[in-house]
Formats: C-alpha cells, sequence, structure tokens
C-alpha cells in the first residue's frame, strides 16, 4: 500500500537525520543496568581515523542520498543545508548523492551534472557548509549506463557495451575514446 506524504514531511528528515547521530554519541555515554555501555561492541566508531591526508572526527559517514536541487540539477541553498545538517549532526564524512560524470549518461532530471561547468559555484557552497562542521564532503559518481535516459527521443544512449537501455533504447557501446573522456 503507498501513502502520500506531504512535502513538509521532506524537510524534516534532515533533522531527523541529525537528531539520529546526536543519539547514537550520546549512546556511547550512557551506563546500562548491567554494567555494559551503548555502543561498546564498537569501541573505535567514535574515534578519530587517519584517511590519506585527512584526520576524520569519528568513523561515521552520512550515506549519499539524493538531495536533488534545480530541474538543471544544480545545488540550491536547500540542498546545501540538508548536507550541512549531516555535517553538523556528527558525521565524519557526508557523501553527495548521485552527480553525473557525463551529461549523456544520465538516469533522470535533477541530478548534479558535474560537467557542466556552472555547477562549481553551488558545489563550493555546499563544500563549504559541510566543511564549516568539521566534515569531510565526498561525492557519489555516476554514469547510469543501461539505466541512462535521455533528455530527447532521439538522442543516443551510451554505455560500456552495446545492448538494449532499460528504457527500451539500443545502447551506443563507447569506444576507449569515450570512456577515457568520462
Amino acid at each position: 500500500k503507498s501513502i502520500n506524504l506531504e512535502p513538509s514531511f521532506f524537510h524534516i528528515l534532515p533533522v531527523i537525520a541529525s537528531r539520529l547521530c546526536n543519539v547514537i554519541y550520546a549512546n556511547t555515554m550512557l551506563t546500562y543496568p548491567n554494567g555494559g555501555h551503548g555502543m561498546s561492541h564498537y569501541p573505535k566508531l567514535f574515534s578519530t581515523m587517519k584517511l590519506g591526508p585527512y584526520t576524520l572526527r569519528n568513523r561515521i559517514a552520512a550515506a549519499p542520498m539524493g538531495a536533488h536541487g534545480s530541474p538543471d540539477g544544480f545545488l540550491t541553498p536547500e540542498n546545501a543545508a540538508y548536507y550541512e545538517l549531516r555535517a553538523k549532526g556528527g558525521a565524519a564524512i557526508v557523501c553527495l548523492g548521485e552527480s553525473m560524470i557525463d551529461s549523456k549518461g544520465t538516469s533522470h532530471g535533477r541530478v548534479t551534472p558535474l560537467d557542466d561547468p556552472g555547477i562549481l559555484s553551488s558545489l563550493v557552497n555546499t563544500t563549504d557548509a559541510i566543511k564549516r562542521h568539521g566534515a569531510i564532503a565526498n561525492i557519489e559518481l555516476l554514469h547510469a549506463g543501461i539505466r541512462s535516459g535521455t533528455p530527447k527521443p532521439d538522442d543516443p544512449v551510451y554505455g560500456p557495451s552495446a545492448g538494449t537501455s532499460f528504457y527500451g533504447k539500443k545502447i551506443i557501446e563507447m569506444g576507449d575514446k569515450e570512456i577515457d573522456c568520462v
């Protein structure tokens, strides 16, 4: 059975996620009646960790979620706030969701177009919001391949091998040059 959720429900999701991180952190401080401590079987979860040149404040990563922005995929101030709440809530790494590396390989509209130079300022604003709370910004790279859609019905679909796309269109196999470009 499907349910209809009011649009306002989606505005509280980041708050719930942020509070959940705080609850998990608080549980590490609690003592239980049996003398144990919350999360004691994860002793390193809240310890720092070196990852390449970065020192993470803990081992919690906020998974990539599609907080889709404007119709052309650009990140909005609301998107920046959405990701910022994850950093503020305690995640050491905050991953921006579905960001296409090649506009010819998109699965749907509103996916962040990394091959569009116009995206840079909204990416910088979003990563600055994440870093403001001591977290590291990360990004989920996407090329939809067999699930690629196209803005126009006659546009070609490209993938690593020939076949039929999820939407019934012929997939044009990418050559070495196209793969290197992507």
